[in-house]
This record gives C-alpha cells, sequence and structure tokens, in this order.
C-alpha cells in the first residue's frame, strides 16, 4: 500500500450527557486518493487518555491512508499534565463501564455521519480494557473489524491482604457514591505491596514509561471489572477481530485471549514472543513488530486502495435512487 502525509485537528463530538464533550483527535489523510475512507476509531484502556502513546498508531495508520479518530471519555481529565486540554465531565477520574459503552457508541454514530468516512469500513482498535468494551459494543454495530492491540480479559487477582485493602476502599467509594458524596481515589497502579487497580510486578513502571502523569481511579471501579466479561459478547460478534497477544504478558491473560478468539467467527490472534504487556507500546522493544502486524491485517480485511472507487459507486447510486425517489 501506498503512503501518505496527512492532517491532524481537534474537535469536540457531543457526548450524550448534557454539556460533556469528547476532546477528539482526527487524522486524515492527504493527497490524490479521494473519496471516503476507511476509519479507525481509537481509545485507551482502563483510564489512560489519548495523550498516553495512541498517537504513532493513528499515525502510523493515516500514513497508510485510514482515517484515525481517537477520543478521550469525558470525566477522564489529564491528571499531572502541563498540556492545556479541553476537559469537560465531574468529578474527574470516574470509571464506569455503561457510560463507556454508550460514549463509544456515540463516537461510532458520529464517525459514520461524516463524508469523508466510509460508514461501512469502521475498524475498533482497543488496548488492554478498551478490547473488553470494544469486544462488547460491537454486535450492536455494523462493522468491518475489531483489532484489539493485548488481551481482552484480565485473569482472577489472588487473595492477599493488598486485595483486602483494595475491596475496603471499593466498599468505601461505594457507600460514598450512594450518598452522593465525593469519590474515594485509588492509584491506577501501584507496587504489588500498594493499593491500586494494576499492581502486578512490572505493571508500575511499564505504566510510567507511556503515562505523562499520575492517574487514579474510583475505587470502586473495581468491582466493576471483576465482573466485567466481554467474553460474554464474542460469540456474537461477526466481524474480524485481530488480538495481538504479548506471550509474557503477566497483567493479562493469554489462554483467555485465545478463548475470545476461538469464540469469534473470524477471530484471529497474534502471539508476541519475549514481550510484556507494555513492551509493544511506541518506544518500547516489540512495538515494531506489533504495528506492522495491525497494518498488514488492516490492508488484508479492509483494504483502501481497492474499495474506494467501489464506495464511490455506491454513493453515486445512493443519489441517483434518492433523485429518482424524489421525483
Amino acid at each position: 500500500m501506498s503512503t501518505s502525509t496527512f492532517e491532524r485537528s481537534t474537535i469536540t463530538i457531543p457526548s450524550a450527557h448534557a454539556g460533556w464533550n469528547f476532546d477528539t483527535w482526527c487524522y486524515f489523510p492527504s493527497g490524490s486518493s479521494s473519496g471516503p475512507r476507511p476509519v479507525v476509531i481509537m481509545a485507551h484502556g482502563l483510564s489512560g487518555t489519548k495523550l498516553m502513546g495512541l498517537g504513532p498508531y493513528a499515525e502510523a495508520f493515516a500514513t497508510s491512508n485510514y482515517a484515525c479518530v481517537i477520543f478521550r471519555l469525558p470525566p477522564l481529565g489529564y491528571f499531572g499534565t502541563a498540556e492545556v486540554c479541553n476537559v469537560d465531565g465531574a468529578p474527574r477520574w470516574i470509571v464506569s463501564v455503561a457510560d463507556q459503552l454508550e460514549d463509544y457508541r456515540t463516537v461510532i454514530k458520529w464517525a459514520r455521519q461524516q463524508v469523508k468516512i466510509d460508514p461501512h469500513r469502521l475498524v475498533l482498535w482497543g488496548t488492554s480494557f478498551s478490547g473488553r468494551r470494544f469486544v462488547e459494543t460491537s454486535p450492536s454495530q455494523v462493522l468491518k473489524v475489531i483489532l484489539l492491540r493485548r488481551r481482552a480479559l484480565s485473569p482472577a487477582r489472588p487473595l492477599s491482604m493488598v486485595l483486602l485493602k483494595t475491596m475496603y476502599c471499593a466498599v468505601v467509594d461505594s457507600i460514598k457514591r450512594l450518598f452522593g458524596l465525593g469519590p474515594m481515589y485509588i492509584p491506577v497502579v501501584a507496587a504489588p505491596s500498594e493499593v491500586g487497580g494494576l499492581t502486578t510486578e512490572g505493571a508500575q513502571e511499564g505504566f510510567n514509561n507511556i503515562c505523562r502523569g499520575l492517574t487514579c481511579m474510583n475505587a470502586s471501579a473495581i468491582f466493576q471489572i471483576m465482573r466485567y466479561k466481554a467474553i460474554n459478547s464474542a460469540a456474537n460478534t461477526l466481524c474480524p477481530i485481530l488480538i495481538v497477544a504479548p506471550e509474557d504478558d503477566n497483567l493479562c491473560s493469554l489462554w483467555a485471549a485465545a478463548d475470545v478468539a476461538d469464540k469469534v467467527s473470524k477471530g484471529e490472534i497474534l502471539k508476541i514472543h519475549k514481550a510484556g504487556h507494555f513492551d509493544i507500546y511506541p518506544n518500547s522493544s516489540h512495538h515494531g513488530e506489533s504495528i506492522s502486524s495491525q497494518l498488514q491485517f488492516l490492508q488484508r480485511v479492509v483494504p483502501v486502495q481497492v474499495l474506494v472507487w467501489q464506495s464511490q459507486i455506491l454513493m453515486i447510486i445512493e443519489r441517483i435512487l434518492s433523485v429518482i425517489l424524489e421525483t
């Protein structure tokens, strides 16, 4: 596939919550090719934002003639960053699976209404926890492909004093929220001996390599994460899925990823040898192998050049039919 330059713009997309907007980066290839483009809709994992390493992926896709949309969920701010960003939603750093699923559907609907985007060629790109959300979102959407960078499911955490302390924080936060009080926060990542959302060995170091500021989340989100099983929706997913899975990932389960791929009728899994959970992010040891495999998958399943003229013909036919119906 030929490469091209691209243009990036920052826009806001209205959410279903009044007064809240999605802070969004839109990448559109520039060049001689015309017609609506396939689009890759991207979002980060558990509490990550678009500042945390998503740009290089979008640049790679846009350079290969795919449009890209990277959005940030409204309640997730840019805590600890020096950059000026438009952030809606309060209180900050609230993880709600139900709200996030609705937000994804809103952005997908927006993308399908854009003139420069082919509404029949949508690609959902997720990493870590956002991979779970995309599996859940896909059955109700008209999609071409889902691309999950890393696992769609995480393993159960072993019983320990740290886990008990974390559960205590989650209970307190749940009670506070029940009475309309402010949230109780815990760090998204922490050392294995500390309270946090991700506490496996190496998680804190890997997260800090991609995170531009300290992040936290509401403690009661732990309960949502524990009972949220995207694999239940995998069997209903009809579009192709690629799961990129580091073999030495101690944060997410390899067998769960394989199980999801098996349950999806067009599921594929690519195992990255000798790679950990954070090793396939930009500026990490296996990023090149990861992005190369994703591009090959997209070019095979959602080709750009071959289908551009077909989309144009379909648009012409639709316009002719609309004129005939009006007369």
